[in-house]
C-alpha cells in the first residue's frame, strides 16, 4: 500500500507585551471552538496561538495575515483584562506543518483523535 499523500497546513502565532504575571500557560477554547493558548515567552512577552489554515505554496515564504492577527487579538480580549490590539503586536510565528489528510486511516501507534468541549470561561 502507498504511503498516504501529506498535505500542509500553515501555524501562526503572535508575541505582544506581557498579559499576566503567572509562569502558567492559559489554553481556552475560542466561540469557533478552536483552541487558543497563551504562553509567557521570553519573560517580558506573551505568545498567543494557534491559527491553522491549509496551506499551499513555498514553505519556506510563510507569512501570517492581518485578518489572522485580529482573530488572535480578539481570542485574547475575550479572556485577558487587558485588551490587545493588531497594533500591539511585536512579532508573528508562522510556519507550515506537514499533515495527514483528515480522511487517511490512522494506526494504533498513532493515537486516538481526542476533543475538548465545554472549557471554562474565565478572564485572567
Amino acid at each position: 500500500m502507498p504511503p498516504p499523500r501529506l498535505g500542509a497546513t500553515r501555524i501562526s502565532q503572535i508575541v505582544v507585551r506581557r498579559l499576566f504575571d503567572a509562569d502558567s500557560v492559559y489554553v481556552f477554547q475560542n466561540i469557533d471552538r478552536q483552541l487558543i493558548f497563551a504562553s509567557p515567552y521570553q519573560r517580558d512577552f506573551t505568545l498567543i496561538g494557534t491559527v491553522r489554515h491549509t496551506f499551499k505554496g513555498d514553505p519556506a515564504i510563510v507569512s501570517m495575515p492581518a485578518a489572522d492577527i485580529a482573530y488572535l487579538c480578539d481570542a485574547a480580549n475575550r479572556y485577558f483584562r487587558e485588551r490587545i490590539d493588531p497594533s500591539d503586536v511585536v512579532r508573528t510565528v508562522s510556519g507550515a506543518n506537514a499533515v495527514r489528510p483528515s480522511g487517511a486511516k490512522r494506526g494504533a501507534r498513532d493515537g486516538a483523535t481526542t476533543s475538548m468541549r465545554g472549557a471554562a470561561r474565565r478572564r485572567c
